[in-house]
Protein backbone atom coordinates (compact mmCIF):
# COMPACT_ATOMS: atom_id res chain seq x y z
CA UNK A 1 0.00 0.00 0.00
CA UNK A 2 1.53 3.34 -0.94
CA UNK A 3 1.29 4.86 1.99
CA UNK A 4 1.39 9.80 1.89
CA UNK A 5 1.36 11.42 4.95
CA UNK A 6 -1.22 14.31 5.31
CA UNK A 7 1.37 17.07 4.57
CA UNK A 8 2.75 15.27 1.41
CA UNK A 9 -0.97 14.74 0.25
CA UNK A 10 -1.50 18.65 1.33
CA UNK A 11 1.85 19.65 -0.95
CA UNK A 12 0.74 17.94 -3.90
CA UNK A 13 -2.39 19.63 -3.85
CA UNK A 14 -1.41 22.93 -3.87
CA UNK A 15 1.99 22.82 -5.41
CA UNK A 16 2.59 23.50 -9.20
CA UNK A 17 3.33 20.08 -10.71
CA UNK A 18 6.24 22.04 -12.70
CA UNK A 19 7.91 23.32 -9.73
CA UNK A 20 7.88 20.00 -8.18
CA UNK A 21 11.80 18.41 -6.76
CA UNK A 22 11.73 14.94 -7.07
CA UNK A 23 14.11 12.03 -6.51
CA UNK A 24 14.07 7.98 -6.23
CA UNK A 25 14.63 6.37 -3.14
CA UNK A 26 15.59 2.39 -3.79
CA UNK A 27 16.01 0.13 -1.19
CA UNK A 28 17.36 -3.12 -1.84
CA UNK A 29 16.98 -5.89 0.80
CA UNK A 30 19.59 -8.98 -0.25
CA UNK A 31 18.72 -12.86 0.92
CA UNK A 32 21.40 -12.41 3.07
CA UNK A 33 20.25 -10.09 4.68
CA UNK A 34 22.24 -7.28 3.23
CA UNK A 35 20.47 -3.74 2.93
CA UNK A 36 21.52 -1.21 0.24
CA UNK A 37 19.89 2.33 -0.70
CA UNK A 38 20.51 4.34 -3.29
CA UNK A 39 18.81 7.58 -5.03
CA UNK A 40 18.71 8.61 -8.56
CA UNK A 41 19.82 12.20 -6.91
CA UNK A 42 22.86 13.46 -8.05
CA UNK A 43 23.78 13.49 -4.05
CA UNK A 44 23.62 11.68 -1.07
CA UNK A 45 19.76 11.75 0.56
CA UNK A 46 19.09 11.23 4.08
CA UNK A 47 15.81 9.81 5.65
CA UNK A 48 14.60 8.02 8.66
CA UNK A 49 17.96 7.60 9.77
CA UNK A 50 19.37 5.74 6.59
CA UNK A 51 22.12 6.93 4.06
CA UNK A 52 20.10 6.46 0.24
CA UNK A 53 23.81 6.62 -1.80
CA UNK A 54 24.32 8.96 -5.13
CA UNK A 55 27.13 6.79 -5.51
CA UNK A 56 24.83 4.08 -7.99
CA UNK A 57 26.09 5.24 -11.80
CA UNK A 58 22.81 6.59 -13.01
CA UNK A 59 20.31 4.54 -11.71
CA UNK A 60 16.71 4.82 -13.57
CA UNK A 61 13.50 3.26 -14.10
CA UNK A 62 10.62 2.61 -16.75
CA UNK A 63 7.63 4.54 -15.82
CA UNK A 64 5.25 2.55 -13.99
CA UNK A 65 1.47 1.91 -14.04
CA UNK A 66 -1.14 -0.27 -11.71
CA UNK A 67 -4.56 -1.92 -12.14
CA UNK A 68 -7.19 -3.23 -10.42
CA UNK A 69 -7.30 -6.73 -9.96
CA UNK A 70 -4.59 -9.11 -10.03
CA UNK A 71 -2.34 -8.93 -12.68
CA UNK A 72 1.67 -8.62 -12.06
CA UNK A 73 2.94 -4.69 -12.07
CA UNK A 74 6.77 -4.82 -13.18
CA UNK A 75 9.69 -1.56 -13.32
CA UNK A 76 12.68 -1.83 -15.41
CA UNK A 77 15.82 -0.85 -13.81
CA UNK A 78 18.73 -0.01 -15.68
CA UNK A 79 21.99 1.17 -13.55
CA UNK A 80 25.43 1.67 -15.37
CA UNK A 81 27.91 1.08 -12.01
CA UNK A 82 31.75 2.14 -12.54
CA UNK A 83 34.82 0.88 -11.62
CA UNK A 84 34.58 1.95 -7.72
CA UNK A 85 31.13 1.04 -6.95
CA UNK A 86 31.74 -1.89 -4.14
CA UNK A 87 29.72 -4.75 -3.22
CA UNK A 88 31.09 -6.87 -0.44
CA UNK A 89 34.46 -6.76 -1.70
CA UNK A 90 33.19 -7.46 -5.30
CA UNK A 91 32.69 -4.62 -8.23
CA UNK A 92 28.82 -3.92 -8.56
CA UNK A 93 28.78 -5.37 -12.46
CA UNK A 94 30.78 -8.70 -10.44
CA UNK A 95 28.26 -9.00 -8.00
CA UNK A 96 24.96 -8.60 -10.27
CA UNK A 97 26.58 -10.95 -12.67
CA UNK A 98 27.21 -13.82 -9.59
CA UNK A 99 23.96 -13.82 -7.87
CA UNK A 100 24.48 -11.65 -5.44
CA UNK A 101 21.21 -9.87 -6.12
CA UNK A 102 19.57 -12.88 -7.02
CA UNK A 103 15.90 -13.08 -5.24
CA UNK A 104 16.09 -9.86 -3.97
CA UNK A 105 13.20 -7.55 -3.07
CA UNK A 106 13.37 -4.05 -3.64
CA UNK A 107 11.15 -1.35 -2.37
CA UNK A 108 10.97 2.34 -4.33
CA UNK A 109 9.99 5.43 -2.02
CA UNK A 110 9.86 8.69 -3.78
CA UNK A 111 11.23 11.77 -1.70
CA UNK A 112 9.69 15.33 -2.64
CA UNK A 113 11.11 18.64 -1.86
CA UNK A 114 9.24 21.79 -1.10
CA UNK A 115 12.03 24.26 -0.74
CA UNK A 116 15.35 22.99 -1.94
CA UNK A 117 17.38 19.81 -2.10
CA UNK A 118 18.75 20.44 1.70
CA UNK A 119 15.45 19.89 2.96
CA UNK A 120 13.99 17.58 4.56
CA UNK A 121 12.25 15.91 2.46
CA UNK A 122 8.28 14.69 2.25
CA UNK A 123 8.08 10.57 1.50
CA UNK A 124 5.87 9.04 -0.39
CA UNK A 125 6.29 5.38 0.99
CA UNK A 126 6.48 1.85 -1.18
CA UNK A 127 5.27 3.77 -4.69
CA UNK A 128 6.86 -0.38 -5.72
CA UNK A 129 7.77 -3.71 -4.02
CA UNK A 130 9.11 -6.59 -6.07
CA UNK A 131 11.71 -8.94 -6.55
CA UNK A 132 14.46 -8.54 -8.69
CA UNK A 133 15.19 -10.49 -11.94
CA UNK A 134 18.18 -9.90 -13.32
CA UNK A 135 17.92 -9.21 -17.59
CA UNK A 136 21.25 -8.43 -18.76
CA UNK A 137 25.03 -7.73 -17.61
CA UNK A 138 27.22 -6.52 -19.81
CA UNK A 139 29.93 -4.11 -19.73
CA UNK A 140 29.39 -1.99 -16.88
CA UNK A 141 25.40 -1.63 -17.68
CA UNK A 142 23.03 -3.94 -15.57
CA UNK A 143 19.30 -4.36 -16.42
CA UNK A 144 17.04 -5.34 -13.71
CA UNK A 145 13.15 -6.57 -14.29
CA UNK A 146 11.52 -6.49 -10.83
CA UNK A 147 8.09 -7.87 -10.71
CA UNK A 148 5.31 -6.66 -8.03
CA UNK A 149 5.08 -8.73 -4.63
CA UNK A 150 1.70 -10.41 -6.36
CA UNK A 151 3.55 -12.24 -8.59
CA UNK A 152 3.43 -14.82 -5.30
CA UNK A 153 0.25 -15.62 -5.81
CA UNK A 154 1.37 -17.67 -9.25
CA UNK A 155 1.36 -20.77 -7.45
CA UNK A 156 0.89 -24.38 -8.63
CA UNK A 157 -2.77 -25.59 -7.65
CA UNK A 158 -2.43 -28.08 -5.67
CA UNK A 159 0.09 -27.02 -3.71
CA UNK A 160 1.22 -30.66 -2.86
CA UNK A 161 1.71 -33.12 -5.81
CA UNK A 162 2.79 -36.94 -5.32
CA UNK A 163 5.77 -37.82 -6.56
CA UNK A 164 8.42 -40.39 -6.16
CA UNK A 165 11.04 -37.45 -5.42
CA UNK A 166 11.31 -35.29 -2.32
CA UNK A 167 10.07 -31.88 -2.77
CA UNK A 168 11.87 -29.98 -0.70
CA UNK A 169 15.52 -28.03 -1.73
CA UNK A 170 18.02 -29.46 0.16
CA UNK A 171 18.75 -27.25 2.99
CA UNK A 172 15.69 -25.30 3.08
CA UNK A 173 13.04 -25.07 5.69
CA UNK A 174 11.58 -28.16 5.18
CA UNK A 175 14.32 -30.02 4.10
CA UNK A 176 15.81 -29.05 7.63
CA UNK A 177 19.62 -30.37 7.34
CA UNK A 178 22.20 -28.21 8.46
CA UNK A 179 24.31 -26.81 5.27
CA UNK A 180 27.79 -26.50 7.95
CA UNK A 181 27.63 -30.29 8.34
CA UNK A 182 28.08 -31.57 4.89
CA UNK A 183 30.43 -29.10 3.49
CA UNK A 184 34.22 -29.04 3.07
CA UNK A 185 36.67 -25.71 3.11
CA UNK A 186 39.87 -26.42 -0.10
CA UNK A 187 41.80 -24.94 -1.97
CA UNK A 188 42.56 -25.15 -5.99
CA UNK A 189 45.53 -27.59 -7.29
CA UNK A 190 47.68 -26.57 -10.26
CA UNK A 191 46.18 -27.58 -13.45
CA UNK A 192 43.02 -26.20 -13.18
CA UNK A 193 40.46 -24.80 -15.68
CA UNK A 194 37.32 -23.08 -16.02
CA UNK A 195 35.27 -26.04 -15.87
CA UNK A 196 37.23 -28.80 -14.46
CA UNK A 197 39.24 -27.79 -10.80
CA UNK A 198 42.25 -29.87 -9.79
CA UNK A 199 40.91 -30.44 -5.99
CA UNK A 200 41.85 -32.41 -3.10
CA UNK A 201 38.63 -33.42 -1.06
CA UNK A 202 37.87 -35.65 2.25
CA UNK A 203 34.78 -37.07 1.37
CA UNK A 204 34.44 -40.02 -1.13
CA UNK A 205 34.23 -39.63 -4.69
CA UNK A 206 30.65 -38.70 -6.05
CA UNK A 207 29.91 -36.97 -2.52
CA UNK A 208 29.24 -33.55 -3.79
CA UNK A 209 27.58 -34.71 -7.29
CA UNK A 210 24.95 -32.19 -7.76
CA UNK A 211 26.03 -30.14 -4.74
CA UNK A 212 27.24 -26.04 -5.41
CA UNK A 213 30.98 -24.63 -5.14
CA UNK A 214 31.26 -20.96 -3.60
CA UNK A 215 34.55 -19.34 -4.40
CA UNK A 216 36.17 -18.16 -1.31
CA UNK A 217 39.18 -16.25 -2.94
CA UNK A 218 40.47 -15.22 -6.00
CA UNK A 219 39.21 -13.64 -8.76
CA UNK A 220 35.93 -15.55 -8.39
CA UNK A 221 35.52 -14.86 -5.17
CA UNK A 222 31.74 -15.06 -4.11
CA UNK A 223 30.84 -16.91 -7.20
CA UNK A 224 28.29 -19.81 -6.71
CA UNK A 225 28.86 -23.08 -9.53
CA UNK A 226 26.92 -26.14 -9.47
CA UNK A 227 28.87 -29.37 -9.57
CA UNK A 228 28.52 -32.03 -11.86
CA UNK A 229 30.82 -34.44 -11.12
CA UNK A 230 32.74 -35.51 -8.66
CA UNK A 231 35.58 -37.50 -9.37
CA UNK A 232 38.83 -38.66 -7.97
CA UNK A 233 40.79 -35.45 -7.35
CA UNK A 234 38.42 -33.57 -9.57
CA UNK A 235 35.57 -31.44 -9.38
CA UNK A 236 33.96 -31.02 -12.73
CA UNK A 237 31.50 -27.79 -13.02
CA UNK A 238 28.08 -27.61 -14.63
CA UNK A 239 28.86 -24.28 -16.47
CA UNK A 240 32.38 -22.69 -16.94
CA UNK A 241 33.53 -19.68 -14.45
CA UNK A 242 33.93 -16.27 -15.43
CA UNK A 243 37.74 -16.60 -15.00
CA UNK A 244 40.44 -18.61 -14.85
CA UNK A 245 41.20 -20.18 -11.47
CA UNK A 246 44.50 -20.01 -9.78
CA UNK A 247 46.39 -22.22 -7.06
CA UNK A 248 45.53 -21.80 -4.16
CA UNK A 249 42.28 -19.89 -4.61
CA UNK A 250 40.16 -21.36 -1.10
CA UNK A 251 36.29 -22.59 -2.20
CA UNK A 252 33.86 -24.30 0.35
CA UNK A 253 31.81 -27.29 -1.40
CA UNK A 254 28.45 -28.09 -0.68
CA UNK A 255 27.17 -32.09 -0.79
CA UNK A 256 24.59 -32.26 -2.96
CA UNK A 257 21.17 -35.08 -3.84
CA UNK A 258 19.32 -36.67 -5.80
CA UNK A 259 16.30 -36.46 -4.12
CA UNK A 260 15.97 -40.46 -3.44
CA UNK A 261 14.42 -41.82 -0.12
CA UNK A 262 17.80 -43.63 0.06
CA UNK A 263 19.94 -40.86 -0.08
CA UNK A 264 18.20 -38.75 2.50
CA UNK A 265 18.47 -42.01 4.62
CA UNK A 266 22.05 -43.22 4.45
CA UNK A 267 23.77 -39.87 3.86
CA UNK A 268 21.92 -37.27 5.14
CA UNK A 269 20.06 -39.40 8.37
CA UNK A 270 16.87 -37.32 7.17
CA UNK A 271 14.34 -39.62 6.75
CA UNK A 272 11.60 -38.02 8.80
CA UNK A 273 11.71 -34.97 6.76
CA UNK A 274 11.53 -36.64 3.12
CA UNK A 275 8.37 -35.42 1.44
CA UNK A 276 8.73 -37.56 -1.71
CA UNK A 277 5.82 -40.46 -2.18
CA UNK A 278 8.29 -43.41 -3.77
CA UNK A 279 5.77 -46.22 -2.46
CA UNK A 280 2.47 -45.00 -4.15
CA UNK A 281 1.62 -46.76 -7.42
CA UNK A 282 2.60 -44.87 -10.55
CA UNK A 283 0.38 -43.15 -12.91
CA UNK A 284 0.52 -45.91 -15.38
CA UNK A 285 -0.69 -48.81 -12.72
CA UNK A 286 -3.93 -50.21 -11.80
CA UNK A 287 -4.43 -51.73 -8.49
Amino acid sequence: MKQASEELIQFLASTDAGLLRIADLYTFKLVNDTVLRYTSADFNINHAGHIYSCKNAGIARSEMSWQIGLSVDDVIIELNPGQNDIIDGLKMVEAFRSGTFDGAEIQLDMAFYTEGWHEEPLILEKLFVGNVDVDEVSGSYVKLSVKSLTELLNTNFPANVYQTACQYALYDKGCKVAKGLYSENSVVNAGSTKKELRVYLVRSVGYYQNGVILFQSGRNINIKKSVKFHENGKVVLSTPLQHDPKAGDSFTIYAGCDKTIAMCKNKFKNLDNFSGTPFIPAADRTL
